[in-house]
């Protein structure tokens, strides 16, 4: 795909899918490898990404393109945010049905 019909598609999306495409293409990275990532993986400061358990179990380290840095800085503070809304409503835990309880 050429970059133009890259952002041809991203234009279409909404958030939070635009950001995930963006990391997905921006940084080369393989769906599973995108749903794994976690917040300790971003290094801003060095613009890297580290990437664990990936293609054949290997970790690497790729190259933040720094475009979407503050998009997922705004993403990360977003969420902070909901979660602090959570805690402050008494939604600290995890729901767990009865029969997960019980077996727990």
């Amino acid at each position: 795909m050429s970059r133009e019909e890259i952002d041809a598609i991203i234009a279409r999306l909404k958030y939070p899918y635009d950001l995930i495409v963006k990391l997905l293409y921006g940084c080369g990275l393989r769906l599973f490898e995108c749903m794994n990532l976690r917040v300790n993986d971003l290094n801003f400061d060095t613009g890297i990404l580290s990437v664990h358990d990936g293609k054949g179990k290997k970790d690497r380290t790729v190259p933040l393109p720094e475009k979407i840095i503050p998009e997922l800085k705004d993403h990360l503070e977003s969420v902070i945010n909901l979660h602090q809304e959570d805690l402050k409503s008494g939604y600290a835990g995890a729901f767990l049905p009865n029969r997960i309880e019980k077996k727990y």
